[in-house]
Formats: structure tokens, C-alpha cells, sequence
């Protein structure tokens, strides 16, 4: 069994957290659209408390695992390792932008007010 160096293993960790956090919680316009047609996420004006509405979804199976971030980061780190093995240096090279990126957010949060 292959495992990555400390270094590669950083990046790929930060990398699919990045990305962990894109799929599941980030509120982009084109990602929440895609979001949305993958779990068949419609607005359901009637549902909810007081006729408020809330989100209905024709993939519920679908939805639940974009919206959990250690089921989704599960399948996702799955893929993102057996990647490394078939590639290491493809699978570092497209996970370095997103672990930029995650170390840029958490940086932020720490020295944000």
C-alpha cells in the first residue's frame, strides 16, 4: 500500500476540503445552480411553518450527501486517494490551486475581526 509523503498529503487533505466546502456549503450562483439540478432541488412555496416554504428535493438521497461534509468528504477523499495512486503528480498539481485556496479561508477566519 502506497501512502503519500506528509507534504502531498497535506495538499490532497486541504485540496478536498476545499473542495468539501465548494460542493456542500459555498453559495456561488453557478455552484448553487448545479448544486440544485444534481439533487433536484426545487422551491416549494406551500411547505414549511406559517406557508413560509423550504427547499423540496426529488433526489433526497443526493441532497443529504452534498449536505454533510463528512458523508460527501468521505467518497470524495476515497477518490481523491485512489486518484494519487494512479497519479501522483496529477492529482497533487489539481489539488494544490484548492489547497491555496482552503489555506487562504482559514488564515482569513483566524486573522479576520
Amino acid at each position: 500500500m502506497r501512502i503519500p509523503d506528509w507534504w502531498q498529503a497535506l495538499i490532497l487533505a486541504l485540496g478536498t476540503f476545499r473542495l468539501v466546502r465548494l460542493v456542500s456549503y459555498d453559495s456561488f450562483p453557478p455552484l448553487v445552480r448545479v448544486r440544485n439540478r444534481v439533487t433536484g432541488a426545487e422551491w416549494d412555496q406551500d411547505a414549511g411553518e406559517g406557508g413560509e416554504g423550504e427547499w423540496a428535493y426529488r433526489r433526497p438521497v443526493l441532497a443529504e450527501l452534498f449536505s454533510c461534509a463528512y458523508c460527501f468528504g468521505l467518497w470524495l477523499s476515497l477518490g481523491v486517494y485512489v486518484l494519487w495512486l494512479a497519479s501522483p503528480a496529477a492529482a497533487v498539481y489539481a489539488a494544490f490551486p484548492l489547497a491555496l485556496s482552503a489555506a487562504i479561508g482559514i488564515i482569513a477566519r483566524w486573522l479576520d475581526p
